[in-house]
């Protein structure tokens, strides 16, 4: 929690009301303007409903100043009284932000691969999670040997299929064309899981090692050169 939203003098000079919803067209004749105020009003609502609805009660307050968010000489009468008016904003008083609840690391990196705002430092990730080759291996395996597992699964059914004799099924429809069919399928799934499983390995061996490769390069250019002695 930032300690300037706590404080009521950085409202009234940075997060001012616009004009008509403050005063009346008579009073607004009378009185001086407001300022146009330096930051939007609605993106710092939208933070604090959000602290409004996560923090509603005593054991809320205590983990949340026990985890740092909010300073140690707030109690929970100042918060409460503090933070009631909160809860009771709507999603036309919030940014709009705020109108679709948690937005997620991965939907935020996805949302950057997708369309690539200028002030991203990389085009992967909102925020880069790791910066282990280690950790994004250990993040991948577990679909892929989900997936491994299906298809294998899926390859021994079908070598099953194939390797009974069609004489004893007593299947009318069953015949030496369609049986034919079903293995030129069979053929053509089994090569694409072969060439998909050769593909998978290449890019686990080729994604680190590149990733490494990078590292290095990056290391090696960014090295601070020994001063020289005069």
């Amino acid at each position: 929690m930032p300690l300037c939203l706590l404080n009521h003098d950085f409202w009234t000079m940075y997060l001012l009301l616009p004009a008509d919803s403050t005063s009346s067209n008579q009073e607004a004749s009378a009185i001086p303007a407001p300022p146009t105020p330096s930051f939007d009003r609605t993106i710092a609502l939208g933070f604090m409903r959000s602290y409004a609805l996560l923090v509603r009660h005593h054991v809320d307050f205590i983990l949340a100043r026990e985890s740092h968010r909010f300073p140690a000489d707030l109690d929970w009468v100042e918060w409460s009284e503090f933070i009631a008016n909160f809860r009771t904003l709507e999603d036309e008083d919030v940014a709009k932000r705020f109108h679709y609840g948690q937005l997620r690391l991965s939907r935020l990196n996805w949302a950057v691969r997708l369309y690539r705002p200028s002030h991203a430092t990389t085009w992967w990730f909102y925020d880069i999670p790791h910066w282990s080759t280690a950790m994004y291996v250990e993040w991948v395996v577990g679909p892929l040997l989900f997936g491994f597992a299906s298809l294998s699964l899926v390859l021994s059914s079908m070598q099953v299929l194939l390797s009974i004799p069609d004489e004893g099924l007593g299947f009318r429809r069953v015949d030496a064309s369609s049986l034919a069919d079903m293995r030129r399928a069979s053929w053509v799934f089994s090569v694409m899981m072969l060439l998909s499983s050769g593909f998978v390995w290449l890019l686990l061996i080729a994604i680190p090692c590149s990733a490494l490769i990078w590292q290095l390069a990056w290391g090696f250019k960014n090295k601070r050169k020994p001063k020289l002695k005069p």
